[in-house]
C-alpha cells in the first residue's frame, strides 16, 4: 500500500528545526534547480520516547552496571544510543539508562537493589531520541537530548548539500529538459495535453525516445512517460503500441547501430537511462518506470495527483524490487505556463 506524504508537524515531542537544503519546501524557483525527493525518513526532525534513567554514584561501578544492564534490560530498539551520558563539568555524575518506561517491570527495579545505599540513584524519567539519525541535521538535533551513534551518509550529505551534480551535468540536464519543454508546447499546438517526456542514456548523453501526451486522444493510457517507456522498448526490437498520425514522437530505430550486435550489450528496457519531464509522473507512469528500471527521474512541476513527491513518493516504497532517484522543481515555473489557458489540469 502506497503511503501519503507524511507532515513533519506530528504531535510527538520534538525540537523545533531549521529548513535544509533538499527538503520538501516549495521554492518555485526558475531555472535547473533540482531538488531531490526523498525518503521522508530523512526529513524529519527529532522523535523522542521516554526512558527510565539513573545517576551512577561512583564512576567506578560503571563497568559492572553496563554489564548488569546490557543483560537485565537490553535496549534492542534504542541501539543507536549510547547507554551512558557523562557531562564536561568537573565531578559530574554519569547517567545511564536503565530501559524504555513503558518496559519497566517493577520486579527488575527491586532487583537491582536501587536506594540510598546503592550504587544507583532512584529511576527518572528522560526524553531521548527514538530513531537512529540519518543526517548530519538530525543528528546535531538528536545530542541535545542524548549522545547518539551516527554514520553519515555520503550521498545523502551530497543530496540534502545540493553538491551532488557538478556544473556539466547540470547544464546538460537543463539542456534536456528546455527540449521536453518545446515538445510540450508542440504537443500543446496539436491540442494535445501540455506535457513531454524524454529518455536519456547519460553514459553517451544520446535521446533514446522523446514523446508528448496523447491520453485524450488515440488511447487513455498513452500519457507521455508511457509512450516513452514504449518507444525505448521499440527501439530494442519490442514495443507493442501505435499512434496516430497527429502524434509527433521519435526514437531511436535500433540500438544495433550505437552498440555491438549482441543481445547481451542491450539494457534492460530503461536500465541506467534518465527520464526528463515536464509535469510530475502519476501512479501509474511511476509505476511502469519501476519495471522499466528506470535509474533517475527529473521533472519540472507538480501534479495535484503526483506520485513523486506530492501525493505519494513511490519510488521510496520499501517493498519495491527497484528504486530510482528523484529530483524536481527543473525549469518548475517554465513548465507551470505550459498549462496556462489549459482546461485539462492533470
Amino acid at each position: 500500500m502506497l503511503n501519503n506524504v507524511t507532515d513533519v508537524n506530528t504531535s510527538t515531542n520534538k525540537i523545533s528545526h531549521k529548513r535544509i537544503k533538499g527538503d520538501l519546501a516549495d521554492k518555485g524557483e526558475s531555472g535547473p534547480f533540482l531538488q531531490p525527493v526523498l525518503d521522508d525518513v530523512y526529513l524529519r526532525p527529532v522523535e523522542t520516547v521516554d526512558v527510565f534513567v539513573c545517576t551512577l554514584k561512583n564512576k567506578k561501578d560503571t563497568a559492572v552496571i553496563l554489564g548488569k544492564f546490557s543483560n537485565d534490560f537490553p535496549l534492542e530498539n534504542l541501539s543507536h544510543l549510547k547507554r551512558v551520558k557523562s557531562s564536561k563539568a568537573k565531578d559530574a555524575p554519569l547517567q545511564i539508562i536503565v530501559c524504555l518506561v513503558e518496559d519497566a517491570d517493577d520486579e527488575a527495579f527491586k532487583n537491582l537493589g536501587i536506594g540510598e545505599e546503592s550504587m544507583l540513584s532512584k529511576p527518572y524519567h528522560v526524553s531521548v531520541p527514538r530513531y537512529p539519525p540519518l543526517t548530519r541535521h538530525q543528528y546535531l538535533e538528536a545530542i541535545q537530548y542524548w549522545p547518539v551513534s551516527f554514520h553519515e551518509d555520503k550521498v545523502i550529505a551530497n543530496l540534502l548539500s545540493g553538491n551532488y551534480f557538478s556544473k556539466e551535468e547540470t547544464h546538460r540536464f537543463e539542456r534536456h529538459m528546455r527540449t521536453a519543454i518545446e515538445y510540450a508546447k508542440n504537443a500543446k499546438v496539436l491540442s494535445k495535453e501540455p506535457i513531454a517526456a524524454l529518455i536519456v542514456d547519460p553514459s553517451t548523453d544520446m535521446v533514446i525516445a522523446k514523446s508528448h501526451d496523447d491520453r485524450h486522444g488515440n488511447h487513455p493510457l498513452h500519457h507521455a512517460v508511457m509512450i516513452c517507456i514504449d518507444l525505448v522498448a521499440r527501439s530494442q526490437g519490442g514495443g507493442m503500441w501505435t499512434f496516430g498520425k497527429d502524434c509527433d514522437f521519435n526514437s531511436v530505430l535500433s540500438m544495433q547501430s550505437h552498440k555491438e550486435e549482441n543481445d547481451s550489450s542491450l539494457p534492460y528496457l530503461c536500465t541506467g537511462y534518465d527520464l526528463f519531464v515536464t509535469r510530475e509522473p502519476c501512479v501509474m507512469c511511476a509505476m511502469a518506470l519501476v519495471h522499466s528500471r528506470i535509474q533517475r527521474v527529473f521533472y519540472g512541476s507538480p501534479s495535484k495527483d503526483g506520485a513523486l513527491g506530492t501525493k505519494f513518493k513511490l519510488h521510496v516504497q520499501s517493498g519495491l524490487n527497484h528504486h530510482y532517484q528523484v529530483f524536481k522543481g527543473l525549469f518548475e515555473k517554465e513548465c507551470d505556463k505550459l498549462f496556462e489557458n489549459n482546461s485539462n489540469q492533470t
